[in-house]
């Protein structure tokens, strides 16, 4: 979807020739730029050399090279553009197999030096991936439940490679294996090289690399923020690129940064965690970005982005990085998809020096129990309530910002955001725990929820909740009567009657009394009954939470069978 609002489908045929009517002009345009870029014969080929590696700092310029045909060279700069040129709604993906022989390694290295040896003679190999994991990162991980002893045994400098082959037989899977083996065994490693296909012992490796991330999100002091940068480098300069990249933490002072990453693309992540509350700490951080910019783009001509996003963070240095050309190039496209420069604006092209050190957003202590969440938003998919209120991400971020609001003494904006959050926050929780089953770090907002309707409610709230807790059978069976009582309202008086009724007297009680609605539940009515085939494997026990036992379909639902009953 463009700035203009043209919905353009470039799967389909007829779509591309309305729009090849429509915008004849822009598709022109593209086409256009693109033959002088290849024209240039200087900048085509530093567009080909930059992408030889990962890269993603600012627009996909090797579209330009690659391609012809004006679509083809749309689909591709749309790629990436994180909503800077139009909107991307549908994606169809083509996929590769995922071949059910796999076996995995952890290789461990005397140093980063011998690893990226390693990892350079893998890349001719039947390898499907190489990740690296300095020394710091093991070390991050190396307590946590399941984590092999060896690793707490580690020297300062030891380096792991966690090797991962796949094929479509045993048979090739052992090719694959001894062709692995043979490319590194005249160098130094610290144990034997182990293969395992046997998915209990590599998902152990596996959970050391995906540990990472949320282990120093986890430890770092309360206040502060991660951030997660991917930088890539060509891959035989990896070692040295590495050990520059600790010397830099070292300099300025982030002990606690890790370094890992996809080493056969030379693509590296890691990890630091600044207070960016303080003034000082946004002094060494922007310190710390121009020496990371010098090292990355000035030293090896590398990617400041190698896979995430561009943003914001890295907009100042994306012409540092293409040069005055290729930066102009960006502006170009820019101009002909976005002219008003409407969509997302500042993002990935942006004229102010300083944007990655502005509108930061520290992350102030709230609560201890939800204090290390770092905002990933993994928990969101899991939330009963996202799409209709809060999810747990936000639940949080606004309960640090009610936080923030009461330690600036901003007492009226404190108390007008805790009104809405009253019912957007606390009141639609479900308080399942389900977020803490996908949250990095374990975080279960629903026990902050609780907490915080535990400090709402007066004496009179907690008496009524003990009664009901201490009858709770009967608590049950009242409320299938009040719902029964109302389904049989709804059928003797009518939908719109019983609507208008309780319309006005929830009017009348100054919206003391609930208003009735039609998806209102009937009451839950069934009766156990044998199920056929009894016998048939597998079987499961289903213990019905209370409102399943409670609350039944609507009373105009299609269905009419109770959950419990199904």
């Amino acid at each position: 979807v463009f700035a203009d609002g043209t919905l353009l489908d470039t799967g389909d045929a007829a779509s591309r020739a309305a729009f090849s009517r429509s915008h004849a002009a822009l598709l022109s345009r593209l086409g256009e730029l693109a033959q002088r870029t290849r024209d240039n014969a200087e900048l085509a080929e530093r567009i080909r050399r930059k992408f030889a590696i990962k890269n993603t700092t600012g627009y996909s310029l090797n579209a330009l090279v690659d391609f012809t045909d004006p679509f083809d060279i749309l689909q591709h700069l749309m790629i990436g553009s994180e909503g800077t040129l139009g909107f991307i709604s549908q994606v169809t993906y083509r996929t590769v197999p995922e071949y059910a022989d796999k076996a995995s390694a952890l290789l461990l290295f005397p140093d980063i030096e011998v690893a990226s040896r390693a990892v350079i003679r893998m890349k001719t190999t039947p390898v499907s991936a190489v990740e690296m994991m300095d020394r710091a990162s093991l070390r991050s991980v190396e307590d946590k439940p399941g984590m092999p002893d060896y690793i707490r045994m580690l020297g300062p400098t030891a380096t792991a490679l966690l090797v991962e082959t796949r094929a479509e037989s045993p048979d090739a899977l052992r090719d694959n294996i001894a062709a692995i083996s043979a490319a590194v065994a005249d160098l130094e490693t610290l144990q034997p090289v182990a293969f395992t296909d046997i998915p209990a012992e590599f998902d152990r490796f596996w959970n050391i690399r995906k540990g990472l991330f949320p282990s120093i999100g986890g430890m770092r002091p309360v206040g502060t923020t991660v951030i997660i940068e991917d930088v890539a480098f060509p891959i035989h300069r990896l070692a040295e690129a590495t050990v520059d990249l600790q010397r830099l933490f070292a300099e300025y002072g982030y002990n606690e940064a890790i370094t890992f990453g996809h080493a056969l693309e030379g693509n590296l992540h890691f990890v630091i965690t600044p207070d960016l509350g303080r003034p000082a700490e946004v002094d060494r951080y922007r310190r710390f970005m121009d020496a990371i910019v010098h090292l990355v783009v000035e030293k090896y001509d590398g990617s400041l982005k190698a896979e995430h996003g561009t943003g914001r963070n890295m907009a100042p240095f994306v012409e540092v990085e293409w040069g005055a050309q290729g930066y102009a190039l960006m502006r170009a496209i820019k101009g002909i998809f976005d002219p008003e420069e409407l969509l997302n604006p500042g993002v990935i092209l942006n004229d102010d020096p300083d944007v990655h050190l502005k509108n930061l957003k520290p992350l102030p202590p709230a609560d201890a129990i939800v204090d290390t969440c770092m905002e990933c938003g993994f928990c969101e998919r899991m939330c009963p309530s996202a799409g209709m209120t809060f999810t747990p991400r936000q639940r949080i971020v606004g309960i640090r910002e009610i936080s923030r609001l009461a330690a600036a003494g901003a007492e009226a904006e404190k108390v007008s955001l805790a009104a809405s959050y009253d019912y957007q926050g606390i009141d639609t929780c479900a308080a399942c725990g389900l977020c803490a089953t996908a949250c990095p770090v374990g975080i279960e907002t629903g026990i902050l929820t609780k907490k915080l309707r535990e400090s709402r409610h007066n004496a009179s709230g907690r008496r009524v909740a003990s009664l009901v807790a201490e009858h709770y059978g009967r608590a049950m069976w009242a409320t299938r009567q009040g719902l029964g009582m109302a389904e049989w309202a709804q059928r003797t008086l009518g939908a719109d009657t019983l609507e208008a009724i309780t319309g006005s007297l929830r009017r009348l009680s100054r919206d003391h009394i609930p208003a009735w609605s039609r998806a209102l539940p009937v009451k839950v009515s069934f009766t156990p009954r044998e199920k056929a085939n009894v016998d048939r494997r597998p079987q499961v026990v289903y213990l019905p939470s209370c409102v399943s036992r409670t609350m039944g379909p609507a009373c105009d639902d299609p269905g009419t069978e109770s959950l419990p009953g199904k």
